[in-house]
């Protein structure tokens, strides 16, 4: 797997930047704007792929019961779908805004026809739908019933793909009990890809202690090619380069290198008020996490479209300088299982 794609960032920072929500929204702005804020939403959208975002993610990560019923009071039994249905129509119309604006760019190349945007439906653990700070959950936050657990991800997943998003993102997934039942309820839904993102203590394991060469490998070996990649949020990213290293080395019977992808908080983006050190600095740090081999790069936790122009240049200076392919062909929808094995 030698392709790079470039994520979006932190949209739910600079849908508040927009919007100044009041502190009772702000957990969950992002999903809030997709009921009472649908423009903000294509131009948060928008921001993100001028900035050269290949990927963008539905403002889905919070969506839970809880949180519905806490903020939206719905009077429609039919709401939670409707909002399903409105995120994932909500980032196509910002993709083909976009589209429609670089065909009208005398500069733009022929090669962009041949470019589609992917859509990653958004599915956050259950414990993170109201927290503010990730890092601070705990072992006791994870402690939820299976079922409960079951029935968060498979309503989210059935609605995701029903209305077409190219793949699924499960986000911040705290337990192996957690990944065993994301494994589970991706089985069920074969060919859908997507990959996997683990929330990691400051020494690298997960809140319950496993590893994540543990449950990584427990997720390539169970799902094989419906998983494009792993990934750690992790708050310390000298222990993240360990855990890539480390998994890096592994590989599956049948030899393939795992991916992974990596979320970059703003927190640890070398930035300087110099703007040509921080070119040459974000050089070397974007180089070094390639060099690790991260497959799949985006911004993490307050990241804004200018970080992510910033990333995009280095992984296209990256791709020239190690003659690495940036992938461009994308499948419109996950039925498009032959363009997807490009992923």
């Amino acid at each position: 797997m030698e392709n790079l794609m470039v994520l979006d960032g932190d949209s739910e920072a600079q849908l508040y930047q927009r919007l100044k929500p009041s502190k009772e929204l702000e957990k969950i702005i992002a999903l809030y704007a997709v009921e009472y804020h649908k423009e903000e939403v294509i131009e948060t959208y928008l921001d993100f792929l001028r900035a050269g975002a290949q990927i963008i993610r539905t403002n889905t990560y919070r969506l839970s019961d809880y949180t519905i019923e806490k903020y939206f009071k719905p009077e429609s039994s039919q709401f939670y779908t409707e909002l399903m249905e409105k995120s994932v129509k909500l980032a196509r119309a910002a993709v083909t805004k976009y589209l429609e604006e670089k065909r009208k760019d005398p500069k733009y190349s022929e090669l962009f026809d041949r470019c589609e945007i992917l859509v990653a439906g958004c599915c956050g653990s259950s414990v993170v739908s109201e927290c503010v700070d990730k890092y601070e959950l705990t072992l006791k936050d994870t402690q939820i019933a299976a079922q409960l657990i079951y029935f968060h991800h498979n309503d989210r997943v059935i609605e995701l793909v029903k209305y077409g998003v190219d793949i699924l993102t499960f986000e911040s997934i705290p337990s192996l009990v957690e990944t065993d039942i994301i494994i589970s309820i991706m089985k069920r839904h074969h060919p859908i890809r997507g990959w996997i993102t683990f929330l990691c203590r400051a020494d690298g394991k997960l809140l319950d202690g496993n590893t994540l060469e543990t449950v990584a490998m427990r997720c390539y070996d169970a799902l094989g090619h419906q998983i494009i990649a792993i990934g750690a949020e992790c708050p310390v990213p000298d222990v993240m380069k360990s855990i890539v290293l480390d998994i890096g080395i592994l590989k599956l019977s049948h030899e393939v290198q795992v991916p992974f992808v990596l979320y970059i908080d703003k927190v640890h983006l070398p930035i300087t008020e110099n703007k040509e050190a921080s070119n040459s600095l974000m050089s070397d740090y974007v180089d070094e996490w390639l060099d690790h081999g991260i497959r799949y790069i985006g911004g993490g936790i307050n990241t804004r479209p200018e970080d992510v122009a910033l990333i995009r240049k280095q992984v296209d200076d990256y791709r020239i300088f190690s003659q690495r392919p940036f992938t461009t062909l994308r499948p419109s929808s996950y039925k498009t299982t032959k363009k997807q094995s490009k992923l």
